[in-house]
């Protein structure tokens, strides 16, 4: 579903993060990317989200170049893709009908067990049903592909390993997740692939 081949994003002389990377994602497979502060995850994540644009190398999503797409072909892209939106707005972009977006907003808070809550502002619950949320935002639109970044910040282990858990059950009815997180005694827990990003450069183990 994702596959980088020698992406490097270059910001000035010989500052690049990532860097030559390589690597590939498949049809319901969910892995991991950690590294530290600055080692070019989140990057990662845009240039997937086509946000951003590498300096060289290719990047593949579902077999399609996304290098110089045009703006039709970048909102079918974008359409593939589940990210942290406010709940409604990816539906909205796509132009459903309101009765099909209300419809698909609940089912989302009711996977993530919210439903109860869909009246609420999301400012207004506590930290971990707020991450429910994020979640519920990035399904909302039936992805292929979920992207994640640092999705269990100032949770605690019980509530981190809640919501890998329902990561992992869309990875399971054939959703490609990658997950962008610092925290490897959280991940350890999990019998995913991890990429480790140091400084740019992409070293993979299990």
């Amino acid at each position: 579903m994702v596959k980088f081949e020698n992406v490097s994003m270059r910001y000035g002389p010989g500052l690049e993060a990532p860097s030559k990377v390589s690597f590939e994602i498949n049809r319901g497979e969910l892995v991991f990317l950690t590294g530290h502060l600055g080692a070019g995850k989140s990057t990662v994540l845009r240039l997937v989200l086509a946000l951003e644009t590498c300096s060289s190398g290719n990047l593949l999503v579902a077999g399609k170049p996304i290098k110089g797409l045009s703006k039709s072909e970048l909102a079918l892209h974008l359409r593939q893709i589940g990210a942290v939106f406010q709940v409604a707005l990816p539906l909205q972009i796509a132009e459903f009908p309101c009765r099909e977006i209300k419809r698909r907003v609940r089912a989302a808070l009711d996977k993530v067990g919210l439903l109860h809550k869909e009246t609420f502002s999301p400012a207004h619950l506590p930290g971990g049903e707020q991450q429910q949320v994020d979640i519920a935002r990035a399904v909302v639109n039936r992805p292929r592909i979920i992207l994640a970044d640092e999705p269990t910040g100032n949770l605690d282990p019980e509530l981190s390993v809640d919501v890998l858990t329902v990561f992992e059950q869309f990875s399971a009815v054939g959703v490609s997740i990658l997950i962008a997180s610092h925290d490897g005694a959280l991940l350890s827990q999990f019998g995913h692939r991890t990429l480790s990003l140091d400084h740019g450069k992409l070293s993979p183990h299990d």
